[in-house]
């Protein structure tokens, strides 16, 4: 994975046709577990986030960028995630909860965010001008649009 710069493994139940349940991950997730290899998770590829929050609790240490679908308002599905589980960190995708930006980095600060702009899906420059116009702190701007994830990769121990 190093050499080949892979930096995580994107879950897609629905495009290969597999369970997305503990007992049917189990291989994967421990390697996962034992190697701070994050998931990125969208909602919009088959995972619901009661699959999820299952995921979770059998294994609360794994590391998991997680995206919902649900257009509005996916902050109130989204924040217990990150209230329950240190290693959820949130994609901005579909982040257009206004004033949603400022108020989670208040509730649990900026480390916890990731830009991220559903390219090719949409504009990449919308979520960038979201989190330049935030009223945060220019630290926390940095970390969300980059640093967060760099953070992340730097701690996998391949």
């Amino acid at each position: 994975m190093k050499k080949n710069r892979i930096i995580g493994w994107k879950l897609c139940p629905a495009a290969a046709r597999f369970m997305v349940r503990p007992f049917a991950l189990k291989p994967w997730l421990e390697l996962g577990v034992r190697h701070n290899i994050p998931f990125f998770i969208d909602t919009a590829h088959g995972t619901s986030l009661d699959a999820v929050a299952d995921l979770l609790e059998a294994y609360p240490e794994l590391t998991v960028v997680l995206t919902d679908a649900n257009v509005w308002p996916n902050d109130r599905n989204l924040r217990p995630f990150v209230a329950e589980f240190p290693n959820v960190y949130l994609d901005l995708s579909y982040c257009i909860t206004a004033g949603g930006l400022e108020s989670f980095v208040k509730e649990y600060g900026a480390s916890r965010l990731l830009y991220g702009s559903r390219f090719p899906y949409s504009y990449f420059g919308a979520n960038m001008m979201m989190i330049k116009h935030a009223d945060i702190d220019e630290e926390d701007k940095v970390s969300i649009a980059g640093g967060n994830m760099k953070r992340i990769i730097e701690v996998m121990n391949l």
